[in-house]
């Protein structure tokens, strides 16, 4: 176990030069992190076609900006052609019959009636299913014409329409009737989501109001409870949470459960269940703050030896790192000996709290301050914003490198990291935003701003993960603002957007516990979240 491990740190590559070169990229292994710098690569101007062509081929995932990148650099006529129709505006794309296959569903539901006649009679022979499909786009009587969709049209129409022609067009009370044939189908789940998280389909929801629980997946009931409890019938909403509890596996959505249980019934059983959760969590921090107790799994500190040391492990070489990761799927006590002994300074200290979790099998929680001396001079809001919000980005992690190209400790976009160098006159090195020091730096340049403008934690991180404009959108659509029992949960369960809807959980959480202070409690955090998300709109 130990000797290849010691090969893994002595043949680990190291990116010394802001220059990559072909050879450098074909040694490492195809990950997200490799398509980051292939995507680098392809950004430069002197390479060959057929370079350029060795790299494109070794993407895991081909994205926009790996395809454009490439596009600069080949004559090949299918890639050109792609990115030509790709660039392509709504209106363009209907002059060019070539770019037809390019349009989808969602873009044809915004066209007036009569381009979109034009799309249907051009793409009658490309594509004479999505030609099919979108004639229902000119309908005069939409509910007279749905009940002649077979289910899996209707479906696919309900998911892959835009938001806007869904709103207008189908927001419709549906007989429960029409909705029991849709069951068996693919996207039913996603027409429930879907009518669920979006406040404008008020009628659709009530299609909702009665299905049998007993035939949906866990994440199904859930949303179904959340409808009830959203449209003011929260006591009929227990038996989905019921059936959601009984057919999941996952202790932190039972957690999930139990929280919402509590609120419906006030009945202290499910407080106490929560407390014998091992998941750090906002349900479970509620039932800690309730009781006024600390969590008993949190380590707040590791014990290393020096202060820094790069000549075993490059913290800023993402390669490095995702090895480690792979090495410690499957953990000993010998191999967390080994770790030890190697993530043993201060500047390590991330690395070694992330392997001892998996280690320990995540049944203790690391909140660490690995970055304090980066941090010293803010106050200490700032600085347990900071490290909430780092420890959910990246487990402070320098090397770390999302699938979107997010970066370091912060996971900061390139545009943004662009931007701020801009803003303060520095000139500007992508790769630098592996440096804890100058991740941290940006971000909290960018804190700057976004506490400005949202002043709550959990609004902050919202819009720290989805933008600052997307945020206030779903506040101008009315979460957060609107009076209710069950205020604020119920609009943080009610977030569109899932990924940014528990990232939204996971860093006021993490913010409360960094807080390690009665006054600051989960309460006292979303007293003022009313009060602030309107003030954010009202600027």
């Amino acid at each position: 176990m130990i000797k290849p491990f010691v090969s893994l740190l002595l043949c680990s590559s190291v990116l010394s030069s802001n220059i990559i070169d072909i050879q450098w990229l074909s040694s490492q292994d195809k990950t997200y992190a490799k398509d980051f710098y292939i995507w680098q690569y392809l950004k430069q101007k002197n390479i060959s076609e057929k370079n350029a062509t060795k790299a494109f081929s070794q993407s895991k995932l081909v994205n926009k900006k790996i395809l454009y990148a490439y596009s600069t650099h080949t004559k090949d006529e299918k890639t050109l052609n792609k990115v030509f129709c790709m660039k392509k505006s709504t209106k363009e794309l209907l002059l060019d019959s070539k770019c037809i296959s390019y349009f989808s569903t969602s873009r044809a539901s915004l066209l007036n009636k009569v381009d979109l006649k034009k799309l249907i009679l051009l793409s009658k022979k490309s594509n004479p299913t999505f030609s099919k499909r979108i004639k229902i786009f000119l309908s005069k009587d939409i509910y007279k014409d749905i009940k002649k969709l077979s289910p899996k049209d209707f479906l696919y129409l309900y998911k892959k329409t835009s938001k806007t022609y869904r709103q207008k067009h189908l927001n419709i009370n549906y007989s429960a009737k029409f909705v029991k044939k849709l069951e068996n189908y693919k996207y039913f789940a996603t027409f429930i989501k879907y009518t669920v998280l979006d406040p404008k389909l008020k009628l659709a929801q009530k299609s909702l109001f009665s299905l049998d629980s007993s035939k949906y997946s866990s994440s199904s009931n859930f949303y179904l409870a959340m409808n009830l409890i959203s449209n003011n019938k929260g006591d009929k909403a227990l038996k989905y949470l019921d059936f959601s509890y009984k057919k999941t596996s996952s202790q932190s959505i039972k957690d999930k459960i139990n929280f919402w249980k509590y609120l419906l019934t006030n009945k202290k059983n499910h407080l106490k269940d929560l407390m014998e959760s091992n998941k750090i969590n906002m349900y479970t921090l509620f039932a800690h703050n309730y009781y006024q107790k600390d969590f008993d799994n949190i380590i707040y500190d590791l014990t290393v030896k020096g202060n820094k040391s790069d000549i075993l492990f490059n913290k800023q070489d993402q390669f490095e790192w995702i090895k480690v990761l792979r090495d410690t799927k499957k953990m000993s006590k010998e191999k967390m000996n080994t770790y030890k002994n190697l993530f043993n300074t201060e500047d390590l200290l991330p690395h070694l709290a992330y392997v001892s979790q998996r280690y320990n099998k995540y049944q203790l929680d690391y909140f660490i301050k690995p970055y304090d001396k980066y941090t010293s001079h803010l106050n200490t809001k700032r600085k347990n914003l900071i490290n909430a919000i780092a420890k959910q980005e990246s487990r402070f992690i320098p090397s770390s490198i999302s699938t979107a190209y997010a970066m370091g400790v912060m996971q900061i976009m390139p545009f943004l990291s662009k931007a701020i160098a801009k803003a303060q006159k520095e000139e500007y090195d992508i790769f630098t935003m592996l440096e804890a020091k100058k991740s941290l730096r940006y971000a909290n340049l960018h804190l700057n701003y976004l506490e400005k403008r949202f002043k709550n934690p959990l609004l902050i991180a919202y819009a720290y993960n989805a933008g600052g404009g997307f945020t206030s959108s779903v506040i101008k659509k009315g979460l957060f603002v609107k009076k209710g029992k069950y205020e604020p949960y119920i609009s943080m369960e009610l977030f569109p957007y899932a990924e940014t809807r528990e990232y939204g959980k996971k860093v006021l959480t993490n913010y409360i516990i960094y807080s390690n202070n009665k006054n600051v409690s989960l309460k006292s955090t979303l007293s003022t979240l009313k009060k602030d998300a309107l003030k954010s709109i009202n600027k």
